[in-house]
């Protein structure tokens, strides 16, 4: 879940980074675009540029921005590439992710189409994207699946590097605000978009100070609102971007400069990810419930951790502080109340999607290998253990592959395993969630990123945990937000948990619960 997480929240700093893209060496984008059937010598070039990409001080790789125009059918048109390359380790072992996004445009820049590809160590999807009349028509692609959504599309609703776009064509003023609508990468969805100009500052790059524009940036989407900094100069180009999470910076820099970053030693996501635990750490895995007092550095007012059948949260004395109690149902005795629980399974809880393909014949062999039980908690448990025993190779070389991928494989992390576990529990007739949030690993003393499930059994959401042999989820389970992870929601699951990212503290205050036996 780690690189997930971060490429998510890296690509949300400007929109420059448009897209999860395969991995592809520079080599293959100069190729492709030799191949195009307008060839290079009838193109002009209008953008050329390099970024070098820093996560807590780390160098973690690079972007490069091209932009071209060329005559197509007597109009001109104009068309960006747009590629990101990052090298990142979790626990030491190396991760590479190469992200590309290639958009059409016509001569006033109203976006026509676009394709991505995207592969974090799994299967390639590929996703393209074409404007109809009033619709956006979308279909992605991964081994061979393709699905399809459509969403509306106005006169006001705007392509990637918008925000790019619309500084160059006409740079800010200190003090002015500007507003947009446009389509974010990786979600393929519509978002808002509020700048806010400050007053002109002497701005430290690499190697030289700049006098540059700073310029908040504020994109929402689903409710979630994520804030950067852009340092802009007087023709409007974005130099630097800054985001307090994880220390997050691109600044651009020369083709050679860009370049140097694969010979940098790649940041670990999972160390610098990892939240301490303050207070008494011990016997946290077999208690039967913890309360915590959570600090988040937003000073968010609304809850980051909803009310749950494990889970309840309420308001600290401080701002932006909360108190959670947790409290696993199988292990509770009365500390939350049934009617926190949402509500039961819908029909996307039961149904194939991209990522959980209930069609394929390995995931029904699977599925139908663990034998039926008296009851559906039963079954489920059986389930887990089947998840936790076929992957064999616990890993974390890919991000967020597909079940079927799993399945094949027999190697992932927790990501890996909620999807097996979701498409082998639907495949028998148990509505699955994947769920993401914070678990305790008592070897660093610290809470850590995680994904779970949570399967509908005899009339109530059950949390499972297929990394564990038990499948159990204790009291060091932290539940931030859960979704069917179809096609439709997609990968905006992690929203909620990127604001609390950076800066979150947690402290255990009180021991609720006697010692499991």
């Amino acid at each position: 879940m780690y690189p997930l997480v971060t490429l998510v929240r890296i690509l949300l700093q400007s929109s420059q980074f448009a897209a999860w893209l395969s991995l592809l060496s520079l080599s293959c984008l100069v190729a492709r675009a030799q191949d195009d059937s307008v060839g290079s010598k009838h193109r002009r070039v209008l953008e050329d540029t390099w970024e070098v990409i820093e996560l807590g001080g780390s160098r973690a790789g690079y972007g490069r921005f091209r932009e071209t125009s060329f005559k197509q059918q007597g109009e001109t048109v104009r068309q960006i590439d747009s590629v990101t390359r990052l090298r990142l380790r979790r626990l030491g072992q190396g991760i590479e992710a190469t992200i590309r996004v290639q958009m059409t445009s016509n001569a006033s820049g109203e976006m026509q189409n676009f394709r991505t590809e995207a592969n974090l160590g799994g299967a390639p999807t590929v996703t393209t994207g074409e404007v109809n009349h009033d619709r956006l028509i979308i279909t992605s692609t991964q081994g061979g699946r393709p699905t399809s959504q459509e969403i509306g599309w106005g006169p006001n609703d705007h392509g990637f590097f918008y925000e790019r776009t619309s500084l160059q064509n006409k740079p800010m003023v200190p003090g002015e605000t500007r507003r947009f609508t446009s389509l974010l990468p990786i979600f393929h969805q519509l978002a808002e978009t509020k700048l806010t100009a400050g007053k002109w500052s002497e701005t430290k790059m690499l190697s030289e100070t700049r006098k540059l524009l700073p310029i908040q940036s504020r994109t929402t989407l689903h409710g979630q609102q994520f804030d950067a900094t852009l340092w802009m100069d007087s023709d409007g180009r974005i130099l630097k971007t800054d985001e307090p999470t994880l220390g997050q910076r691109m600044i651009r820099v020369s083709r050679a400069e860009a370049l140097s970053a694969q010979d940098a030693a790649p940041p670990d996501l999972i160390v610098g990810t990892l939240i301490p635990l303050e207070g008494n750490r011990e016997g946290l895995s077999a208690s039967r419930s913890a309360t915590y007092r959570v600090k988040i550095k937003s000073g968010t007012r609304k809850s980051p951790f909803p009310d749950t059948l494990n889970q309840t949260c309420t308001p600290g004395s401080e701002k932006g502080s909360w108190v959670l109690t947790v409290a696993p149902q199988r292990e509770r005795s009365t500390a939350v109340d049934r009617r926190a629980a949402s509500a039961g399974p819908t029909a996307a809880d039961r149904q194939s999607s991209r990522m959980i393909q209930l069609k394929d014949p390995l995931i029904r062999e699977l599925a139908h290998e663990v034998p039926a039980d008296a009851t559906e908690c039963r079954l489920a448990v059986e389930l887990t253990r089947k998840v936790n025993t076929w992957i064999e190779q616990k890993d974390f070389s890919a991000a967020l592959a597909s079940a079927a991928e799993v399945a094949s494989t027999r190697r992932g992390d927790c990501t890996e395993h909620a999807v097996l576990l979701a498409a082998l529990a639907r495949a028998r007739g148990l509505p699955t969630r994947v769920v993401v949030g914070l678990v305790y690993v008592p070897a660093f003393e610290a809470f850590g990123y995680h994904m779970w499930n949570q399967i509908w059994c005899d009339g109530e959401w059950l949390d499972f945990d297929a990394t564990r042999s038990t499948g159990r989820c204790g009291a060091g389970h932290i539940h931030i937000a859960a979704t069917p992870l179809d096609d439709a929601s997609g990968l905006t699951v992690f929203l909620p948990v990127l604001k609390v990212m950076g800066g979150t503290t947690i402290e255990r205050i009180e021991d609720a619960g006697a010692q499991a036996k």
